[in-house]
């Protein structure tokens, strides 16, 4: 999942950017209205987060500005503006969700959670495949009843073929993943010899090539 984070706070951007790159999402982080505008207009994630006082403008108008255009991806407002009626004003420009700062990180990865799940189409965080459950909020996984542990790395993967599963995704989408939060760059190898680990673990007719793309998982 890729996610577009506007927010001009340094400290609170970094630890937000932070956080959800642990959990495995690709995140770019911008800092005003015009990278923010900019960033957004490439469609090229998943869900916007935004903050409403940036130096360059007011998060509201791009929210306006996007919804006003179509665009109807899943958008979290992030703002210290704590009275009703900025609330009101941040939903009816089009928002999903409304957090006040200063929040708990673990509070806005659960909303982040609950969007992604709306906008797929799965109201639970429990992916059945065959014999495999995936539970993509707790991070567990069962093969037919028994449990399987796998690592940080793994996880990412597999979270990634989840949003949506049955969707390919790309050897480049999935080293980008890998890669966040890290100071290196990843080789595509690098998602081959992870993606072996993972079909060693859960199975090999559980992730499947996608010739010429990536993989995708046997929904």
């Amino acid at each position: 999942m890729r996610v577009l984070l506007v927010e001009d706070e340094f400290g609170l951007g970094d630890a937000v950017a932070a956080y959800l790159g642990r959990s495995g999402r690709d995140v770019e982080w911008v800092r005003n209205y015009s990278d923010g505008d900019s960033a957004a207009g490439r469609q090229s994630h998943d869900l916007l987060i935004v903050d409403l006082r940036l130096p360059d403008g007011n998060g509201l108008d791009l929210i306006t500005k996007l919804r006003d255009a179509g665009d109807v991806r899943p958008l979290i407002v992030i703002s210290a503006q704590d009275q009703i009626r900025d609330r009101i004003a941040g939903l009816n420009a089009g928002a999903d969700d409304y957090l006040i700062k200063p929040f708990n990180l673990h509070e806005l990865g659960a909303r982040v959670e609950a969007l992604q799940r709306r906008s797929f189409g799965r109201p639970s965080p429990t992916v059945v495949i065959g014999n495999a459950r995936i539970d993509l909020i707790k991070e567990r996984v069962w093969i037919a009843d028994a449990e399987v542990i796998l690592s940080h790395a793994e996880w990412i993967l597999l979270k990634r073929l989840c949003s949506p599963a049955g969707q390919a995704v790309t050897k480049d989408d999935l080293r980008d993943a890998l890669s966040t939060g890290r100071s290196i760059d990843l080789s595509r190898n690098a998602v081959e010899v992870y993606i072996n680990r993972l079909r060693g673990k859960l199975g090999s007719r559980l992730i499947l090539n996608k010739r010429g793309i990536g993989y995708r998982l046997a929904v």
